[in-house]
């Protein structure tokens, strides 16, 4: 018998298409963004100067005139200069047509992409404009110059360098935060014994997930990271290059497969054709093969890039990033990531134009194209400079 009866079967579509996973952001709670109500239109920069000069106390003399001391100001200022747009199209034929709403559900994916590139922007000038900074050499029995390779014998001595750097400065202990990332965080249960609880006592407030020697403790996903990856040589056939779980292999014939790497003349045209897999620059199809697209998010959400240094590549991203290789000949060296330790409003963030949409007709075809939008800027003046401690962190035996 060979009856063949799948025409009476029936399809079940879910109510909602699946969701895409976006970082939550936690950096604005703690930035200073109170001139967002005084911001108008024609202005681009935000000035705030600071006092130059430093007063002292003299003895004074009765009846003997005193020397004045000099005073100034220094001025300072923030550009607005962060214009950042998502811009896309829905035909309208797939409006009416769509069981789904495509334009409802890519707003709302390009509204957290906007949102994230604003946590990494900020979260960058924090790390880059950090006055102090803590080392290995501030742990028992480090090196100087040295990344902190965090452990449950010295995840306390980080928090206590810190805190010491701060109060160095004069800074008070009052409104201090740590922002670490879930690697750190792990660690620092670990000594917990996963009793949570000990650090608890701020639980839910504007993310902090704990409390501890003066810290409120925000875990974030997009701490400030970067990586070298120097081949020994051209890279052959089949060896594969692992950026934060994403798999690239450089193949000698391009082939179909998602993260195929073609192999070039020499490595330089070989990493020339890597960069572009990365970067998802020109020459898809030629040079590689675009990712799928879990992949392609993963790369997007960490705001991974790749810059060509010929004999080898830098990559930049945010958050707990791993890297590997299926060669131990070409190695990875310098990953680093930058934990911060600092105090609330310690960097401004001045945001002009809050996530926008815009909605245009396009002139000879059915359908809307939608702009997303933003536009802000974000800087640490200089007397706020020591108010963050650069925590760095050795994320070389990171694993995926």
């Amino acid at each position: 018998m060979a009856n063949t009866l799948t025409a009476f079967n029936s399809e079940l579509w879910s109510a909602v298409a699946q969701e895409v996973i976006y970082k939550e952001n936690v950096v604005l709670p703690i930035a200073n963004t109170e001139f967002k109500a005084g911001l108008k239109k024609g202005m681009d920069v935000l000035h705030k100067p600071y006092p130059s000069a430093v007063l002292s106390a003299v003895d004074y003399t009765k009846g003997t005139d005193v020397t004045l001391q000099d005073i100034g100001a220094t001025d300072e200022y923030v550009t607005i200069d962060q214009q950042k747009i998502v811009p896309f199209e829905v035909d309208d034929i797939d409006r009416i047509q769509n069981k789904y709403d495509a334009a409802a559900m890519y707003a709302t994916m390009a509204g957290k992409a906007l949102k994230n590139g604003l946590e990494h922007k900020v979260l960058s000038v924090m790390q880059s404009a950090a006055g102090l900074y803590i080392d290995d050499g501030d742990m028992p029995g480090g090196t100087a110059g040295n990344y902190i390779s965090p452990s449950t014998s010295n995840i306390n001595n980080i928090f206590l360098a810190a805190g010491r750097k701060l109060s160095n400065r004069l800074i008070g202990a009052a409104n201090r935060v740590a922002l670490i990332g879930p690697r750190l965080k792990e660690v620092l249960l670990d000594y917990l014994g996963g009793k949570d609880t000990e650090m608890a006592d701020r639980v839910g407030e504007n993310g902090v997930i704990g409390r501890r020697f003066g810290f409120d403790i925000i875990e974030t996903q997009n701490l400030p990271f970067s990586a070298k990856w120097t081949p020994a040589d051209n890279p052959s056939n089949g060896q594969t290059l692992t950026i934060a779980g994403v798999t690239f292999t450089f193949v000698s014939s391009l082939g179909s497969t998602a993260g195929n790497v073609l192999i070039g003349a020499n490595t330089a045209a070989t990493l020339d054709n890597l960069v572009a897999a990365i970067n998802k620059s020109s020459g898809a199809g030629t040079k590689y093969v675009e990712l799928a697209f879990k992949d392609r998010m993963i790369l997007t959400q960490n705001g991974i890039t790749a810059t060509d240094g010929t004999s080898y590549i830098t990559i930049s991203g945010y958050g707990d990033i791993s890297t590997a290789t299926s060669v131990s000949a070409d190695a990875w060296s310098l990953q680093r990531s930058h934990a911060i330790f600092c105090v609330r409003k310690a960097v401004d963030v001045v945001i002009q134009k809050d996530v926008t949409f815009e909605f245009r007709k396009p002139q000879l075809r059915l359908g809307r194209i939608v702009l997303a939008w933003m536009l802000y800027g974000a800087k640490v003046f200089h007397l706020n400079t020591d108010s963050i401690v650069d925590v760095r962190i050795d994320a070389s035996d990171w694993t995926n």
